[in-house]
Parts: C-alpha cells; structure tokens; sequence
C-alpha cells in the first residue's frame, strides 16, 4: 500500500486569479440616484412616524381647539387689511414657537421660510413698479399661516387629528381618505426602501449592468430604477387594498366612524383659547 501524502496540496498548481491582487474601484457617480432615493424615503418615513408621537411641544394644547382656532386664525389673516393685524399674530406664533422642540422647530421655519421667499418673488414685478404694499404684506400673511399650519400638524397626532375631524362633523369619506392614506404612504415607503435597499445591495461590482443590458451606462440607471420600483409597488398596493377591503367587510366595517374622542380641558388649553379669543377680537376692533 501507498503512504499518504503529508502535503497534497504542494504538489498542484495554485490558479492566477487567486494570486492576483485584488484592487476594485467602483465607478464614481453610479451610486448616487440610489443614495439620494434612499435618504429621501428614510426622510419621508421619519417625518411620517415623527408626527405619531408626542413630545413636540412642551405644552400640548387639545386638538380640537388647535384646529378650529387655526382655520379661524387663516381666514382672518386672509382678510386682513392691517399690517398692525398680522404683526400681532406674528408675535404669538414666534411666543408659540418657543415652546416646541428644536427639530421641528427647523421644520416648520425651513417650510415657512420657502414659501415666504417663493410669493416675494411672485410679487417682485410689482414692487418694483411702487406696489410696496404687497410685497410686505402678503409674504407676512403666508409666514403666519403656513406656520399656523406647521405647528398644528407638529403637535397633533395622526390619530387624534382624524377624531378631531369626526367630532366637528367632518364627512366620512373623507376621513377615511385621508386616514388610509396617510398609513399607506408609510407602508409603501418602507416597502419602497427595501426594494432600493435590494438593488443597492445586489448590484455591487457591476455598475454597468443595472438596467439589465450589458455595457449599459449609468445614466440609464435612474429610468431602470424607477420603472421597476414604481411597477412593484402599484402591484404591492393593488394588493394591499384587496386584502384590507376584505378585512373590513369581514369586521363588519359600514364606513362610519365612531366618537370615541372626548371634550378636554386644561391650563394649556385655556391659555391658547383666551390668546385666540383675543387675537379674534382684535382683528374686529382694528377693522
């Protein structure tokens, strides 16, 4: 009998490419659609989830007054004619400000802020032709009513804001709307996250054939990506909507929904209530 070899790998040839170096480079550039969608989802999904919670505002006023007060407060910054008007709720919306949490705070600045350079640069053309009128006081009147707006859905819940709907006789059609679309944003962005996760993921080391051809170029990469993840997730919500129609005929569901939101009253509450009671008047006494 033959000895065993004490050394059998020895004697066999070891390939090149296992003696070659390794010195992979990515091509710059190919990544970056990806990247960008990526933190835009992540961003959407966390502005969404952000809004579910408490914790924004230092107080938390009742979401029934902060609707009804904030509706009343756009309507008559709308129909204000006095600049002595929109500097006082200014004031009280940069007092309100104060008191809300510094993430969201640059949020609603950010919005506020963009839509107030966007109309004084609608109204550009007539200032310069000596409308100065205008260009003052219309942006102010945007600045204190998209902040109104901001620091209402800051501080409210998603759910809270739907009761809210439901106790002041809102139509049930539209909650509903509104309330399934808000769930289905979040779902379909984390569905769409981890669709672009996989393709990051699975097209490493070949940035050249991501649009299924090969040689392709990476400006086909957006078009390709798109494509795909928009064509999936209409299938996904097709059947995301299938699936809830029939667990709502299974419950039961008539489309109408209940009271089960209660009147509250607090500190926090009485203050934001008799400062809007003054703002309201003063918006009568100043004509």
């Amino acid at each position: 009998m033959h000895e065993a070899d004490p050394h059998p790998f020895e004697r066999r040839s070891v390939p090149a490419w296992l003696l070659s170096r390794e010195d992979y480079t990515p091509a710059a550039g190919r990544e970056r659609f990806l990247d960008k969608t990526i933190f835009s989802l992540l961003r959407l999904s966390a502005l969404i989830r952000s809004q579910d919670t408490y914790g924004v505002a230092r107080f938390h006023v009742d979401e029934i007054y902060g609707l009804l007060f904030t509706i009343a407060l756009i309507v008559f910054l709308s129909l204000s004619r006095t600049f002595t008007f929109v500097l006082i709720v200014l004031s009280c919306i940069l007092v309100r400000l104060c008191f809300i949490r510094i993430g969201a705070l640059k949020n609603i600045l950010a919005v506020c802020l963009a839509a107030t350079i966007f109309s004084a640069l609608v109204l550009l053309p007539a200032a310069l032709y000596g409308n100065t009128y205008s260009i003052i006081m219309i942006p102010s009147k945007v600045f204190a009513s998209v902040a109104l707006v901001g620091i209402f859905s800051h501080t409210s819940r998603w759910n809270d804001i739907t009761g809210t709907l439901r106790l002041i006789h809102v139509p049930n059609i539209f909650i509903f709307i509104l309330d399934i679309t808000i769930k289905y944003l979040t779902m379909l962005s984390d569905f769409a996250l981890s669709m672009f996760y996989a393709m990051k993921l699975r097209s490493v080391g070949r940035p050249g054939r991501k649009t299924g051809k090969g040689g392709g170029t990476g400006a086909r990469i957006p078009r390709a990506a798109v494509s795909n993840v928009a064509g999936n997730i209409f299938l996904h919500s097709r059947e995301l909507s299938e699936e809830m129609y029939c667990a709502m005929e299974c419950r039961g569901f008539s489309g109408a929904y209940p009271r089960t939101a209660f009147w509250k009253f607090s500190a926090a509450d009485a203050v934001y209530v008799l400062v809007n009671l003054a703002l309201i008047a003063a918006f009568f006494y100043l004509g």
